[in-house]
Order: C-alpha cells, then structure tokens, then sequence
C-alpha cells in the first residue's frame, strides 16, 4: 500500500498540485473497514539515506535566511498549506539547509504568481559552506493554477560530492510575496516520471504512451483529464483523445516525486492554429504553410518599396511651409496655437500638426498565456518548446507566448530584436501616412525614433482605491510622491523637440466617482476623508446636514468609516461639488509639479472614456475643471461613429481647449478575432471607410488636433497574456498576427493621411460613408405603456404565468435592436403588473445562445440578462439620471442556484425577488422578477406616471455583448433619460 501523505490537497482543481493523493484516491486500496498497513518495499529497493523533509512550517530546520518570513493567507491557493516562506521586501532572499551528511539529491516545491513575469529560485550547493556552485535543476509546473498560483517543482538528482550545504535563492523585483516556498526534501526523493512520448497530437489513430522513472523498484501511478482517482501504471497506455496526463512515482521509504504532467492534444479540440490564427476562420491572408511566411518576404519588400509617405509632410508630419500664411510661430517645441480662428497643433518649426499617431507600437499585446487548465492547453494546436529555437518568442516563462513572434521568426530565419521590430514598424507607418507615436510605446524607442511622441506621466502605480480607478489626490504624501516621480522622469526629456507631450495617466472610472466615493472609507482613501472635510466645512452643524442628506448621524465623524448614499437632491449637488474640488485639485497640482520639471511641453490630458463622455453631466463638470489646467483634452473615444455634439460640448464647457482623440479604432470578425467597436464594421472595406469617417470627420471641426490609432499589430487571438485567460483579443492592428498588412484598409487610411491637412484647412469635404446607423446613436420613441394592478402576486417560478391577458405587456424585435448586428429571429416578450409592494416583470426571451453570462458585477451588462429602467420625477426633463433614477440589469445565468443583478445610478444594493429558467426546447429562456417599490424610489397608485425603458442583452460567449434591444431608447439610455419611455399604473388596488 501507498502511505498516507502528511497534507492533502483538498479541492479538487488543486488535487494532485503539490502532494499526493491519499491511499483512498488509488484504485487498488484497501476498503475504509481494511486495516491501514504500509507498503512493503518494491524488489530492489534500497534503503532510504539520510534525509529530511521540511514542510516550513517554521524556519527550524533551517540553517541560516535571509529576508524571509512564515506567510500563512489564504492557504487554498497552495493545496491548503497554511505557512510558507516568502520575501520580506524585492530585495533577494534565501534559506541555507546544513547536514552532517552527504546531500546528493533535492526536490523543491514553490508557488509563483503568474500574473507577474516568474524568476524561478536559483539552487546552491557548496561543500564547505563558503564555496557554493549553482546546482542543475529539472524545472516544471506541477498540477493545476489557483486563482492564479502555479506550483512549481525544482527536481535536482546529481548534487556535487560532498555537498553538506543546499542554498535556495528567491528573487525577481516585481513583487516580494512571489514566490512562496512551501516544501524542500533532501535525499529522501523519488524521482519524477517521464512520458514517452512526452506530447503529441492525436489524429484518428490513438497514441501509445509509456511511464517510466530513474528510481528503480518505485511505483508509478497516473490519472487522465484530472481524474481524482490516480491509477498503477501498468503497461502503455493508448490515448484516443486531448488527455492530460499526470503521473508520479513513489519509492517505499521515500517521498513521493512531483507530480508531472503531460500534454496530448487532439486535432478535434483546437481553435488556434500553428500560425495564431483562428482555425474556424476563413480569409484570403489566412497562412498554411511555413513556405507562405517565407514568400512573404519578397511580396512586402516589393509592398513596402513602393509606398511613399505624403508628399506635403515636413520632417516631422506637419504640413510643409504652413507656418507663414498662417501666421504661426516657431517656439522649438510642440505648442496650441490658433489656426483659422480655433485651436490647433504647431510643430517645433511653426508648421501645422494634425496628430495621427500609432498607439501601441510593441509586440506585447500578441503575447497568449499557453498553459493553464486543461481546457486552456487544448485550444492550441502548437506550443514550442521553451528551451527550444522558439525560445525568443516567449515572454519571462514558458507560459506566454506570441505567435506573431514565431511568424517573424519563419520568415527571416532569426528572431528580431524588439529595436529591430520597432524600427520596421515606425518605417511602415510613416509610409503609410501616420506621423506620430502614440501612448502605450516604450520611451526609448520612442525617443530615438526621430517621430513626433507621446509620453503617460509615471502616475499609474500610486495611490489609487481598490473600489474605483482614479488618483487619490488627498491620499497622504499623494503630492510628494508626484514630486518625486516627475523628478525622476521628467528632466531627462524636457528638451526634446519631438515629444509633444505627456497623458495625465489613462481611463479613470469617472462615471463611477459619484455614487462610489461617499462609500468608501476615511481610515484608507484620502477622498472619503476629504469628503466629510468638505461637508463639515458646507454644514457645520451635524442636523443641518442630516436634514440636507436625510440621515442621523451623531457627529461629523460618524461619516467617516460609514457607507453614505445620495438619496436627495442636496446630497447629490454636494457630491457634484466635491467631484469639481478633486479634479481642480488633482489637475492642479499635476500642473504645477509638471511645470516645475518641465516648463516646455504639453499637458494632454488624463484620456477620458467614452462611457463618462456620454453623461452630459459628468463630462461637463470634467471640461470644466479640465480646462483650467489641461493644454489639450484627451478622449479614448471608441464609436462607431463620431459623436460630434459630444466633441462640441467637452470644447465649449473646456473654455475651447484642443480635443485630442487619444484611442480608438475599429474591427471585424473575419479573422476570428473580436471587434472592437461590435457591429460596426463587417468587412476590411467597411473598417476603411470607418477610418475615413472618423478621422476626416474630425479634423473639419477645427479644434481636434489629432487622432491616434489603436494599435500596431492585432491582439492574439488567445487573449492578450497579461489579463490572463479571456484577456482582450480584438482585431485593432495594421498589420495580424502572420504581419501580413490589412491592404483594403490601409488603401483607405492613406487617402485620408494624405488628405488631412485639406480637409483641416476647409480646402476639401470630409469624406462620408452613410452606414445607415444613427451617428448620435438614436432617439427615442416616445412609446407608451400601462400596467395592470394584479390582486394576486405574480408567481416568481422562471415560468409565464399568472398575468391576465396581454394587459402590460410589450414585445422587442429586430425594430428594437439597439447595437450590435444580426440576431435575427432574436425576440423578447414581457408582462408587467403591479401590486403595492413590487412592480412585476417576466421577461421570455427567444435566442439560440441563451443565459450566458459569465460576470457577478457591474459587467452584468456585457452577457445575457434583462435591463430595466426607471425615473420617478421631472418627466418631462431629458439628460443625464438623476439621483432617483434607477438602472437595474438582472443576469440571465445563475451560478450554482445562485443569482445575480446590479442596480446603478445608487450605491444602494436592494434586494430583489427572482428566478430565471431556460425554456423547454433550450433556444431562451424566462426570466421573473419581483422587484419592489421602495428600491425604485416609486410610490405606487392608480394612474402614477413614471419614465421607464426595459430591454435585453444578448451574448453568445458569456463575455462580450453582442447586441442589445432596447423597447423605446438607443443604446444611450444609461446616459440620457430624455431617451425613455413613458409608464402608467392602472387599476384600483382591492379595498
């Protein structure tokens, strides 16, 4: 018999990981009635040396640390083990074991982030204990990832002579609590098993696989596709299918080997090709053969030879001689000068700039994690080997990898330099008429490119909140850490002509500022405490706030550690006005500290979203405060077309300051990836006339300054590495992932770069494709709808029932389709009614991907579910919520028997009543709902009258909406309640 393992892994994603199963999990134990007896030793056995096994559980089996300390959270990320030993700081730590006998063999155990670049330990061994020679480790993961956290297993068998001393180093400066050491055996090891083959691919004839391990007379045991029960190896085993396989061995005496897994995968599963590709796709530039790569070379040398950048640009991209009949100035740097009465981009040498700049000029974003669950592994058809020819495209381990790299590699032969890369991609660029860098490229290469370049001031890593994306600009010490970074970065740069210059950071939750701040707390966020300071300050007198705010609080410091909700008018206008003191104070203080470093570039902005964009409310206070400080707006403005009315309000409210659109771009599904703005571009053509919209539409406004692409290459069709699994993957780039140039779009793009500065300077028309969508995104409908008074509460059962007749009831169809494309045949049915305590909705949705909602959070939205909308007051009033305004989105997907909903526009989470059930053929689904009154801000009565839209969202993967129908709204109806409909309760409540 197997004995018993001293410390189990209890779930079973993590079993196996870093022990052994128990005598229970093999296949030929003893019944639990069976007396427990251990296994007698394998013939030819030998007898267990010297050794020892530390679980550190403390250091005392240690002989000297450094930098380490017992770390005992959250033990069900590493099989349970509740201590470890880990870094105190990023400076380097090790543990030194010393015996009076020889060591010869080791096998570590040490889990390791995967969300930051792995440095895998360095292992010693020195006889005299001065001396140390670094050892040779077999190196592997061992079993499956938690939350992030990878067992790895250090495997050394053949230690120098005399060794008496094992030193194990950690390193790595990203973050000290990565690694962390759970386990270290000294001679008492079995060694790991091999698999013959150790991979391939199964086709339609099954492979034969044989186990083996170096310790004579050990029994080796394997499990297929994380079975829990691991089996005696045998005889070969024939594998038909993707298998995962794990193996171990163990010696009686000794402890067992890692576990060791194994890869087969079979040619059914895979959905990404040996070139990156989407296998399930179907283009003219899909590549087959590595011979495609290779004559590529000579087809873009051919390409690439006969492009020319625009004729009419000077050295940098602005327009040649411009600067006299426009009477512009040279001031050495890039500057906001007027052109034609409206404000405009100026080069170094006083031409006029209209911006088009290239974001993410890098390979990073084609880098794919590649190992993972076995569901992960069997979506590739290929992985190299990481010590391999291939090694060069891998980034930090073998977990990620890029497939655009490979490519690169088959065609040349070698793999580039990331300097050889960029100077390839900036060269094409320019021939292809962009003119700038924009943000998201490394500086150095930036800086020597000899192109115009932005720069993110060095903001993104300090003092923000857990529970919202915004610098905390009252956090203590928050100004002096922005003085040190600008210290640090700034002065370098400062006289260099071509940096035009620097973000203020990127993509703050904005629109979740409001209703998120008054409930955080003043003990860890500068902004609550500043917040109470205010109020105090506004009030003096805790009734007079308490009346203001309706609460009833004891004192002003009652507010500190206390959730606080915008329930009144009062309370909302306060909150605007803190919201206006932390952006003059942030873009203040960022203004003043910049210009101490830097008095000679640009400030351009902190690159708004286009979620916050859309709130007239928030996007004016924004301007306002931005405006007073920012030398250029900035907007990550992603649409399917350009909202023009948005632009000119954000250059009015900004006192006309300059609008840089800072990201942006569209995409298509042809090559399998996601595109990024869904329904708006079809085909390469329709993303080319997209692009010629977009950019030309923006410059005859005058005061947009430029428009900066995003990005070079397309994101990998995995998901980009550093979100993990499910990371973004969206067809953004000039070039895919075989670097083969979109060539219909880039047609396109260069008739515009070409072009600009005409249609800037009124001298021609904007281009126009009329894509029959509504560039404002639509108007509402005006509909009308009442809603019947039920005696009887409405059944909450996931079935239509219990309404009477088609009273309150309204159907969404192909006419109410409010994004996205296609869908057809996609409809949504639903009753209403209503007692004295709940308004009563049941939704029967028909669609062929039903319930598919992968989020437990505000993301709610992006999967399949129901939205609701209501507004008690000021009916006739349009523009954005107001504080009693109610969004409420309910998930189609229930987690375990668990369900989900999100209200917004509150802090307030109220519960609901609700159950949702697929229906009997599995093409929808039904979904019921009780939600009451009080949560709603809505006084029920006869003949009550209140704004109200409902609709559903529609997704076929669970992560990204693919459409969406609204009833009488657009898909603005989170920003614009002017957009809503109108409900009437009818009928007499029974006496």
């Amino acid at each position: 018999m197997v004995r018993k393992i001293g410390w189990m892994i209890a779930s079973a994603v993590m079993a196996a990981m870093l022990l052994l199963p128990s005598a229970a999990f093999l296949a030929d134990e003893p019944a639990a009635d069976e007396p427990a007896a251990e296994r007698t030793a394998a013939p030819g056995a030998a007898q267990a040396p010297n050794g020892f096994v530390d679980d550190l559980n403390g250091f005392g089996m240690a002989y000297q640390r450094g930098n380490l300390y017992t770390e005992s959270g959250t033990p069900a990320y590493y099989g349970n083990d509740a201590n470890r030993a880990v870094r105190s700081t990023t400076s380097t730590g090790y543990v030194v074991y010393k015996t009076d006998y020889d060591m010869t063999s080791f096998a570590v155990y040490s889990y390791f982030f995967t969300g930051v670049t792995v440095v895998p330990h360095r292992i010693f061994a020195s006889v005299d204990g001065t001396a140390y020679a670094e050892a040779e480790a077999n190196v592997y993961t061992s079993g499956e990832p938690a939350s992030n956290w990878q067992l790895y297993a250090f495997e050394g068998l053949s230690l120098p002579a005399g060794t008496r001393y094992l030193k194990i180093e950690f390193a790595g400066d990203e973050k000290s609590w990565t690694p962390q050491l759970a386990k270290v055996v000294i001679n008492r090891n079995t060694v790991s098993v091999t698999a013959s083959p150790n991979t391939g691919v199964i086709g339609s004839e099954p492979i034969s696989v044989s186990l083996q391990t170096p310790s004579v007379g050990a029994a080796v045991y394997y499990r297929t596709n994380a079975d829990p029960v691991f089996k005696p190896y045998a005889e070969p085993l024939s594998l038909t299918g993707f298998t995962k396989l794990d193996a171990y061995a163990q010696l009686d005496g000794m402890e067992p080997s890692p576990i060791r897994g194994y890869t087969f995968f079979s040619q059914a599963d895979m959905q990404i090709d040996r070139y990156g590709q989407v296998i399930g796709a179907s283009f003219a530039a899909k590549v087959t053969s590595d011979e495609q790569l290779r004559h590529d070379v000579s087809v873009d040398r051919a390409y690439y030879g006969s492009l020319r950048k625009p004729a009419d640009f000077d050295g940098l991209g602005g327009l040649a001689g411009s600067r006299k009949p426009l009477k512009l100035k040279a001031t050495g740097f890039f500057s906001v000068q007027q052109v034609k009465g409206k404000p405009q981009l100026v080069t170094p040498q006083g031409n006029v700039y209209f911006s088009m700049g290239v974001n993410g000029i890098t390979n990073n974003e084609t880098y794919t994690k590649v190992t993972g669950t076995t569901d992960r592994q069997k979506i590739f058809e290929w992985v190299p080997d990481f010590n391999g020819e291939y090694n060069g495209a891998f980034i930090g381990s073998k977990d990620n990898f890029s497939y655009f790299m490979a490519n690169k590699y088959r065609k040349a032969g070698e793999m580039p330099t990331f300097n050889q890369f960029f100077a390839e991609a900036t060269d094409r660029i320019k021939k292809w008429g962009f003119n700038g860098i924009g943000a998201w490229t490394p500086s150095p290469q930036a800086q020597a490119s000899g192109m115009p370049y932005t720069l993110v001031l060095p903001l993104n890593g300090m003092a923000k909140p857990a529970e919202l994306k915004v610098f905390d600009i009252f956090a203590d010490g928050a100004a002096q850490a922005i003085d040190a970074a600008f210290a640090n970065a700034l002065p370098a740069l400062k006289d260099d002509p071509n940096l035009i210059g620097y973000f203020v950071d990127n993509e703050y939750a904005y629109e979740k500022f409001i209703s998120t701040v008054p409930r955080l707390k003043a003990s860890t966020t500068g902004l609550k405490k500043r917040l109470v300071q205010m109020l105090q300050e506004k009030y003096g007198d805790i009734a007079a706030f308490n009346a203001g705010w309706n609460t009833a609080f004891a004192g002003f410091s009652d507010l500190n550690e206390t959730p606080l909700y915008i329930d009144t008018q009062q309370a909302s206008d306060d909150v605007d006005q803190f919201f206006r003191l932390y952006l003059d104070t942030y873009y203040g203080t960022v203004k003043q500290l910049f210009e101490k470093y830097d008095p000679n570039h640009l400030l351009l902005g902190d690159r708004w979203l286009t979620l916050p964009m859309q709130s007239t409310k928030i996007r004016g206070i924004l301007a306002e405060e931005a405006g007073k400080h920012m030398d250029v707006i900035s907007i990550n403005h992603y649409s399917p077309n350009l909202d023009t009315a948005m632009l000119k309000d954000v250059y009015e409210k900004s006192g006309h300051r300059p609008i840089l659109l800072s990201e942006w771009s569209y995409g298509t599904a042809e090559q399998g990836l996601a595109p990024i703005v869904p329904g708006s571009a079809a085909t390469e053509q329709d993303r080319g006339w997209r692009y010629r919209n977009y950019v030309e539409g923006a410059a005859a406004l005058g005061f947009v300054v430029g428009a900066h692409w995003f990005d070079y290459v397309d994101q990998a069709a995995g998901g980009r590495y550093f979100q993990g699994i499910g990371g973004e993957h969206y067809n953004t780039g000039l070039v895919n992932v075989a670097d083969r140039p979109y060539k219909t779009f880039l047609d396109a793009a260069m008739k515009t770069n070409k072009s600009v500065y005409d249609v800037l300077l009124g001298k021609k028309q904007p281009f126009y494709h009329d894509f029959g969508d509504t560039p404002g995104g639509g108007e509402g409908k005006n509909l009308q709808i009442e809603i019947p008074y039920t005696s009887e509460p409405i059944p909450i059962d996931g079935v239509l029932n219990g309404y009477a007749g088609e009273a309150g009831s309204l159907t969404l169809t192909a006419e109410n389709l409010a994004s996205g494309t296609g869908g057809e045949g996609i409809t949504g049915d639903y009753h209403l009614a209503w007692d004295e305590n709940n308004l009563y909705l049941t939704a029967l949705v028909k669609e062929p991907t039903p319930m598919m909602n992968g989020y437990q959070n505000g993301n709610l939205w992006k999967g399949d579910g129901i939205e609701l909308f209501t507004g008690p007051g000021e009916l006739a009033l349009g523009g954005s919520l107001q504080f009693s305004d109610r969004q409420l989105i309910i998930s189609a997907a229930a987690v375990n028997g668990t369900n989900y909903w999100q209200w917004f526009n509150t802090g307030h989470q109220p519960a609901i009543t609700m159950n949702v059930q697929p229906t009997g053929d599995g093409l929808g689904y039904v979904l019921d709902a009780a939600i009451p009154w009080t949560s709603l801000n809505i006084d029920p009565a006869n003949g009550r009258e209140f704004l109200f839209d409902a609709g559903f969202d529609d997704s076929e993967d669970g992560i990204n909406r693919a459409r969406q129908w609204v009833w009488n709204g657009t898909s603005k109806d989170n920003l614009d309640r002017g957009l809503w409909g109108l409900a009437k309760l009818v009928g007499e409540p029974a006496p």
